[in-house]
């Protein structure tokens, strides 16, 4: 699916969302949900035959539901998708979602690749990090890379931040050719 079939429903779910109402809550039960359709082939193909009626496609979505802890308005949005054909691209309309929040909220995306796994602590440090530097609030992710060697490497935007051994190492023999 496409953006421009993701960004309204995402907008339509936002737009129905009560002041004050937990939307971080209510992402994380649908991503829930979204995962138990990301790993089964036979449900994905359940769920997008035209063989099968819409009320047994509607049972087994609502119980995908109940099992993930979805509330009732969340409930609401997964029929709507369902009755309308999208229900397979939950996974798309959340990362619509997700965007559209930040762009709200003034976050920007980082993509962090450490040399190795972070701990929860150091990944708060280097997201802080990272927010002073660009002045934004940050939302990162994270991924491992060994041949860094040690430190990480940040993309914000179109700015890359590197605090890599590799990354040192490379400057330096930049900087010793050029003498």
């Amino acid at each position: 699916m496409s953006q421009s079939y993701s960004r309204p429903y995402a907008d339509a779910l936002l737009g129905t969302v009560p002041a004050g109402f937990d939307i971080e809550k209510l992402i994380s039960t649908l991503h829930d949900v979204s995962n138990a359709l990301a790993s089964s082939a036979p449900l994905r193909k359940v769920l997008s035959s035209p063989a099968v009626k819409l009320e047994e496609k509607s049972r087994i979505v609502e119980a995908l539901a109940a099992k993930a802890g979805v509330d009732a308005m969340a409930g609401r949005y997964l029929r709507l998708l369902l009755e309308n054909g999208r229900i397979l691209q939950l996974a798309e309309i959340l990362g619509a979602i997700r965007h559209a929040l930040d762009a709200r909220e003034g976050v920007v995306p980082a993509h962090v690749t450490a040399a190795s796994d972070l701990d929860g602590a150091s990944r708060e440090r280097v997201s802080a990090a990272l927010a002073q530097a660009t002045g934004r609030k940050i939302r990162a992710s994270f991924t491992t890379d060994p041949s860094l060697l040690a430190g990480f490497v940040a993309r914000v935007g179109s700015k890359i931040y590197d605090a890599s051994a590799l990354g040192a190492i490379e400057k330096f023999k930049e900087e010793a050719h050029g003498n």
